[in-house]
């Protein structure tokens, strides 16, 4: 998010003092165990779709191939998701644990684990990237096929094991009134007790909490003053909020998958991993054309194939600025960062801000002084961008699973709400606050609208929605 301007600042102290796997191997009988002699075949696919609220249950592994004779084909691609997906069958129905193996050896998917029939539960998703090609042996044996479970209304784990929209959502959100989210930020040493400004940014979603961002008025150092100090709160639906990484220097959070959390960090100007529980934190990526960014401030991933995006402006960054332009990035997995929408081409912003994905992820809306539009490809490369103006002036942003994007303006108290072709719906009054800062979708059935705001009453607030939406 923009901080805001110096007078704003001073006023405001003032005032305050994937898919299923093979059902060939989905059968409840465990498949035979590996023989010698012949060819062997090929290894199956591991891994499904899990989901929230009942999601698809992974197919836990192939049967098992000979290793002997003429030797076997090649392992089979390891599954991109892996789901702790239920069953939904009697006593006795079996949930599959699906692969998210990386291939080699045996790149076939593992084995299912068996569990007792009754309500699904989301499942919990794989790594996000697939196996690569086995050796001459094929894939392991699965020791029990997983049957998959009915996929859940609510919907369900993608790709990297973040939670997807329901297909064929469709309507208009009914806006309420937000309420303020008791404790966040808790009053200590960091903020001066609440006691001074301050901000709440990046809300993400991540299996069963809300991650935010809280950053206080204090710099890391007075050269750089305007790097401020920040830390990552966990709320949980019950209202408990705890201290989840101390020091971590970020701004805009998402996720790529379960106990992943992704951070934009101005603090050394990277997009950092923290795994969870702990936060021990992992670069992704650090550098552009041998310096470190200004100050990522926003992010979200491509999860049909693990590109990230993220926004690099000039405000929260070091005095003498290490790039000499504003930039968004696209980020492939295993790849070098490059600006948008090409390297070739890259797009002037002022002010880049945030950022996210329609539910198909087949479009990217930047927020900026003026906003944009990009159609996403399949392979997360992105076409020419075209102006936006719903996200013009916009900090963070969210889309419900309509296609409905949800706009924080920069500096100002309100959420304003468009329809998937940029005509305002209606508008959404953050209290208290200077500005609003982010919006995110969570909650077990997504449809908790949580909206983060900045000034001496900084704060989270939430309301219900008749719509679920995106994570982040």
């Amino acid at each position: 998010m923009r901080e805001p301007p110096p007078f704003l600042r001073a006023l405001a102290r003032v005032q305050g003092a994937v898919v299923l796997g093979l059902f060939v191997a989905c059968a409840a009988t465990p498949p035979a165990d590996p023989g010698s002699g012949g060819s062997g075949g090929t290894g199956g696919t591991g891994g499904a779709t899990g989901g929230a609220g009942g999601a698809m249950g992974g197919a836990g592994g192939s049967s098992g191939q000979a290793t002997g004779g003429t030797g076997g084909a090649t392992g089979g691609t390891g599954g991109a998701t892996g789901g702790a997906g239920g069953a939904t069958g009697g006593a006795g129905a079996t949930a599959g644990t699906g692969g998210g193996v990386v291939g080699g050896a045996t790149s076939g998917g593992m084995a299912g684990a068996i569990a007792t029939g009754g309500a699904g539960l989301g499942g919990a998703g794989g790594t996000p990237t697939g196996g690569t090609a086995g050796d001459a042996s094929g894939g392991m044996a699965g020791t029990a096929a997983g049957s998959g479970g009915d996929a859940g209304s609510g919907g369900s784990a993608g790709k990297g094991g973040v939670w997807q929209c329901p297909a064929g959502t469709t309507g208009t959100p009914t806006l309420g009134t937000l309420t303020r989210v008791a404790g966040v930020p808790p009053a200590d040493t960091f903020n001066m007790m609440n006691g001074t400004f301050g901000n709440i940014e990046g809300p993400v979603w991540m299996e069963d909490a809300l991650y935010v961002t809280e950053m206080t008025v204090m710099p890391y150092d007075q050269q750089n003053n305007e790097v401020k100090m920040g830390r990552i709160l966990k709320v949980t639906p019950a209202g408990q909020v705890s201290i989840e990484v101390a020091d971590s220097g970020s701004n805009g959070l998402a996720t790529d998958g379960p106990g992943s959390l992704l951070g934009a960090v101005h603090k050394d100007g990277s997009i950092t991993r923290f795994a969870l529980p702990g936060g021990a934190p992992t670069t992704v990526a650090g550098m552009f054309m041998n310096a470190r960014f200004n100050s990522p401030n926003d992010l979200t991933v491509h999860n049909a194939t693990g590109t990230i995006y993220f926004t690099d402006p000039a405000f929260n960054a070091p005095n003498t600025r290490p790039q000499t332009m504003e930039r968004v990035y696209r980020l492939a997995p295993g790849g070098m960062p490059e600006p948008i929408p090409s390297a070739a081409m890259p797009d002037q912003v002022n002010g880049p801000n945030g950022v996210t994905l329609s539910p198909a992820e087949d479009f990217l809306y930047l927020a900026a002084g003026n906003g944009r539009r990009y159609p996403v490809m399949p392979d997360g490369t992105l076409g020419a961008g075209t102006d936006f103006p719903a996200t013009s002036q916009g900090d963070g942003m969210a889309v419900d699973c309509a296609g409905n994007l949800y706009v924080a303006k920069s500096n100002q108290p309100m959420v304003v709400v468009y329809n998937p072709a940029g005509t305002m719906i209606g508008t959404i009054t953050v209290p208290e606050v200077q500005g609003a800062t982010n919006v995110a979708f969570g909650g077990a059935d997504h449809k908790t609208l949580y909206v983060t705001g900045m000034g001496n009453s900084k704060g989270l607030f939430q309301m219900t929605l008749n719509l679920p939406g995106r994570p982040y």
